[in-house]
């Protein structure tokens, strides 16, 4: 729905079609709360980040936009040393001349490869350094701290991690034509919202109630129809015992 559609669809709540007492621009303004609202309660608007880790720094910060929840955080993307250097020492039939102090080494041997993605762990800031770590340097566990990450064991190099992330829109609506970041079939419950408000300005404190509570129960309805993971059962997804065929 677009700014517009859903200015005109608030004001038929609010029964004024046209400006009076609630004007286009306060209306876009309850519109912009709302979404920001929907946002932060039911978590629809998800973003994953990419974020690279600063040795020996433990936090790791988010850029460009506005964290309401980190869901999961995967440290992968790295490479590893496979293999090593392997020394030759100098024989009577090498072709190659060098003096005493020149070591010769066997680049071929060295092989980087990436990381699998692996999941860390969710924990809470007393943790840190309670942990047996077992010499391990890249991310294991994570715990958000505002728009940052904090990680242990603290990291010796750049690792990637990435962040999967419910965020706040980044832009507010300010034309007609303007649509709210948030998925689309969240859209409605922006307008109850704006009744709401709408209805606290004209001092009807008991319609307000009612428009809140029914702003609150569309919004657990959209978190279990579109945000809650369910597992599949395995009486779903099972392989029957028996396959027949004509």
């Amino acid at each position: 729905m677009t700014a517009l559609e859903l200015i005109t669809a608030s004001r038929a709540l609010l029964d004024e079609s046209t400006a009076a007492l609630f004007s286009d621009a306060e209306i876009l303004m309850w519109i912009n709360a709302g979404e920001r609202d929907i946002a932060y309660k039911t978590g629809c608007l998800e973003s994953i980040s990419e974020l690279t880790t600063t040795e020996d720094v433990r936090y790791v910060a988010f850029t460009g936009i506005k964290v309401n929840a980190v869901e999961l955080v995967e440290s992968g993307s790295t490479t590893v040393l496979v293999g090593g250097d392997v020394n030759y020492k100098d024989t009577s039939d090498n072709v190659w001349k060098d003096t005493t102090d020149v070591v010769w080494k066997d680049y071929e041997r060295n092989v980087t490869i990436p990381y699998a993605p692996q999941s860390t762990l969710r924990i809470t800031p007393h943790h840190f350094g309670h942990i047996k770590l077992r010499g391990e340097t890249k991310p294991q566990y994570w715990v958000q701290w505002g728009n940052y990450i904090l990680i242990e064991p603290i990291p010796n190099d750049a690792y990637t991690l990435n962040a999967y992330l419910s965020i706040y829109p980044t832009d507010q609506m300010s034309d007609n034509a303007d649509v709210p970041e948030i998925p689309y079939e969240f859209h409605e419950a922006i307008v109850p919202y704006v009744a709401m408000m709408g209805k606290l300005k004209a001092q009807l404190y008991t319609e307000a109630a009612f428009k809140y509570a029914e702003y609150t129960i569309l919004l657990q309805e959209l978190i279990d129809k579109h945000i809650r993971r369910i597992p599949a059962r395995t009486l779903d997804i099972r392989v029957p015992d028996e396959v027949r065929t004509r």
